[in-house]
């Protein structure tokens, strides 16, 4: 299996997930950033891409691969796909993807679609697009030739949760994804201090994460 690398052209996010680890990362602060300096990005980039052995450039692990800009995955892609060896990951919870959808991109990128049931998304992932549009946004890309990647991560124990992970679940399989990658939701301690957001979620009983439905 190829080594995972990340890439850092930004920090910070623009959804608001409840449990997500970025909040203890930078400790509290809610403004992405997109960094200045991409010229010298991409001569690294090029460095990069001159090692002899299988990687995987992950774009998306200090901020949403295409939430903030689709600019620089743009570029991303289009160098990718000149070569064969190397892949590029992006990985979103977003449903902005037609700027990608008539690249050349040669199946070197792939795009990993974060998931979660409606209505958890609906308290849960607060400013992310609802699950009904990433769904839509996973049929175009798909269409467009990427290989595509789930992760239902995290699954939160909501009331229900067997009916609406079972509900997803389908969804998912219908779309036939090349890998759906499964996390239950973690508990780190210096996420909760920094989380201006709905603690509940950082309870593990289900009865103190009502949903009404």
């Amino acid at each position: 299996m190829p080594k995972l690398w990340l890439l850092a052209w930004a920090d910070g996010c623009p959804y608001q997930c409840t449990y997500c680890y970025l909040q203890g990362t930078f400790k509290g602060k809610t403004e992405p950033t997109v960094f200045s300096n991409l010229d010298k990005l991409f001569r690294e980039v090029e460095v990069w891409l001159k090692n002899p052995n299988p990687k995987i450039l992950n774009t998306g692990e200090l901020s949403d691969s295409l939430a903030i800009t689709r600019k620089v995955i743009v570029k991303l892609i289009e160098r990718f796909a000149k070569q064969e060896k190397h892949k590029l990951l992006i990985v979103t919870k977003s449903d902005r993807v037609d700027e990608i959808l008539g690249l050349n991109h040669n199946r070197q990128t792939i795009v990993s679609f974060s998931l979660n049931p409606e209505k958890v998304a609906e308290k849960f992932e607060v400013g992310a697009p609802p699950t009904s549009k990433r769904l839509e946004a996973i049929e175009k890309c798909l269409d467009a030739g990427y290989p595509i990647r789930v992760r239902i991560d995290p699954m939160i124990p909501v009331e229900g949760w067997e009916d609406f992970y079972r509900e997803l679940a389908l969804e998912v399989n219908r779309l036939k994804p090349e890998r759906v990658t499964l996390g239950s939701l973690r508990f780190y301690p210096f996420v909760e201090a920094f989380s201006r957001r709905d603690k509940t979620v950082f309870s593990f009983r289900f009865e103190n994460v009502w949903i009404d439905v």
